[in-house]
């Protein structure tokens, strides 16, 4: 017997093997898959192999040829064929036994066979062919077409078959992965669920009202706390909403502003009065804010309600005690120092009328003093009135350039010689026109009035950018200074460093500074030595406006050379 042989991708074979180890064989190792579509060809005459090959060699597939069923069982263990071609007369096995064994054989049993037969086998012998799993018999002179046509027809099942197996493995394999999503996600979602109902039952334990709405804004739970304040059960809150026990007064307006928040996913805050389960009417502070899945998708919103009472009521008792404040402040302004302008302008007639008569001129010096201590109990009034309002005046913040409000100080100040010079430029800051004004004729007036005996004040102020990002303002002097260890005191009311008879003042002017920057969200210090002059300097938010100059005349104007 020759070897086998083949075209196309046909490959020469390994020796026979016995019938009972090649079909062992068949069983355990599946059958490599080849491109294109083959055609096994069995039959122990060479010149009959060569006759089939050139008659299908142009079906576009692969032709394997076997001398021998040991041969053609050898080659079903490489690759699957579309149709195998059996000769029924073979020497050894002959091709009925061939069939049967391929029959055997899980993964060949279907391969179709076509038994190529001499025209005079019997009927018997095709009888015998269709029993073992022939489908066709091809008899002997072969004609071309006809053998063409019935092959082509297997090919193409094959085809079909083959593409219909993997299209079948890809959906097998995609509904592998969809299943394994989907018992990721139903796990997901299970721990989702136990997370739900832990937080459910944590929030239940929340002295803090709490509320929950799905997508759709409605509120679908209530914690336990919320149930005890309105005194229902979660159908019945959840049935009547959760506006039923707001203040007719407040209802309106809170459903417009939860709306609002919902159709803008923004958190959303409010006040309003709620009905207890006692009838009383309690204020209550809501908060509620956005919540997400993990997917990002928006869940709804969730909130919390505290029992403001307490702090509405303080801050009603504060309002009080203000109004109060007020009316003693107008006393003070109006009652008590009504007295003091009489004392001072009597005095002034006094001295007007006496003044140049020759008589005893000490009552002169009398009357000097109780007129100066009049005009300095006006002026400690003055500045205590000042004072007290800085912590209960509203302070409605907006951008300032320093310039023009420093020359506007300046200008009230009269002043002579121009002993202040002020440096540019500057960003605006953001703060009370009015509070800035004070701050600043304080610290100008100080640093003008703290000199040493004969001395020509000098005062400078220049800008920078403070550590914090905003504007730090110096205000330098050549005064007197200020020891370390009074740097923190001199901002607390009455304190004073030096004897008023050297240095007039009331005492207040720095604490009203620092409480003026403190109302605008600033600060203010001084870094100083005693006998080496002062440098005050305030911090306050720089505005968003663009860069304008300390002063219009540019910098180190008005008023002649600094320290």
């Amino acid at each position: 017997m020759s070897e086998p042989g083949a075209t196309g991708e046909g490959q020469r074979r390994n020796p026979p093997l016995p019938a009972t180890e090649k079909m062992s064989n068949l069983e355990q190792e599946p059958p490599q898959q080849i491109g294109r579509a083959g055609i096994l060809i069995v039959d122990d005459q060479e010149g009959n192999l060569r006759v089939l090959e050139g008659l299908l060699e142009d079906l576009g597939v692969d032709i394997v040829t076997a001398r021998s069923g040991n041969e053609a069982l050898s080659c079903l263990l490489d690759r699957e064929f579309a149709v195998i071609l059996l000769d029924v007369r073979m020497p050894i096995m002959d091709g009925f036994e061939t069939a049967e064994l391929i029959r055997k054989r899980r993964r060949s049993r279907h391969i179709p066979v076509i038994f190529v037969t001499a025209v005079d086998d019997d009927v018997e012998h095709i009888a015998r062919g269709y029993a073992v799993g022939a489908v066709d018999y091809i008899m002997k002179p072969l004609n071309g077409d006809i053998l063409r046509s019935k092959v082509r027809v297997f090919v193409e099942l094959f085809q079909k078959s083959r593409d219909l197996a993997s299209k079948s493995a890809e959906l097998t394999e995609k509904n592998l992965a969809l299943e394994k999503e989907i018992r990721k996600r139903e796990r997901v979602e299970r721990i989702l669920a136990k997370s739900r109902d832990f937080y459910l039952a944590l929030f239940d334990e929340f002295p803090t009202l709490i509320w929950r709405s799905d997508e759709d804004g409605r509120v679908s739970y209530y914690n336990r706390s919320w149930l005890g304040f309105v005194g229902r059960t979660l159908e019945q809150e959840k049935q009547a909403g959760w506006d039923h026990a707001i203040h007719p007064d407040e209802r309106d307006l809170c459903i417009a502003k939860y709306r609002a928040a919902f159709l803008a996913r923004e958190p959303f805050e409010m006040e309003y009065r709620m009905r207890r389960k006692d009838g009383e009417q309690r204020w209550m502070l809501n908060h509620g804010r956005p919540y997400r899945n993990l997917d990002g998708s928006f869940a709804g919103f969730i909130g919390t309600c505290y029992d403001i009472t307490p702090r509405r009521k303080s801050e009603e008792e504060t309002r009080a005690a203000n109004a109060e404040l007020e009316a003693f402040s107008y006393t003070v302004s109006h009652d008590l120092r009504a007295p003091l302008r009489s004392m001072s302008g009597f005095c002034q007639i006094l001295l007007e009328d006496y003044m140049g008569r020759p008589a005893d001129r000490s009552w002169q010096e009398y009357v000097e003093r109780i007129s100066k201590a009049a005009k300095q109990m006006d002026s400690l009034i003055r500045d205590l009135l000042a004072f007290s309002r800085l912590a209960r005046d509203k302070v409605d913040m907006a951008p300032i350039e320093l310039g023009p409000l420093l020359s506007e100080v300046i200008a009230e100040m009269r002043l002579e010689d121009n002993p202040v010079c002020v440096d540019g430029p500057s960003a605006p800051v953001l703060g009370h026109r009015v509070l800035l004004s004070q701050v600043f004729s304080n610290l100008i007036s100080n640093g003008l009035k703290f000199v040493a005996p004969g001395a020509d004040p000098q005062v400078r102020v220049r800008t920078e950018e403070s550590p914090e990002g905003g504007i730090r303002i110096w205000i330098v002097d050549n005064g007197i200074g200020i020891a370390p260890e009074y740097h923190e005191k001199i901002f607390q009311v009455f304190e004073r460093l030096n004897d008023a008879s050297s240095y007039p003042g009331t005492g207040i002017g720095l604490a009203i500074v620092r409480r003026a920057l403190g109302r605008m969200g600033g600060k203010v210090g001084v870094e100083s030595e005693e006998g080496k002059g002062s440098r005050f300097w305030i911090d306050l938010p720089k505005a968003a406006a663009p860069v304008q100059p300390l002063s219009p005349e540019g910098p180190g104007k008005p008023g002649r050379a600094a320290p």
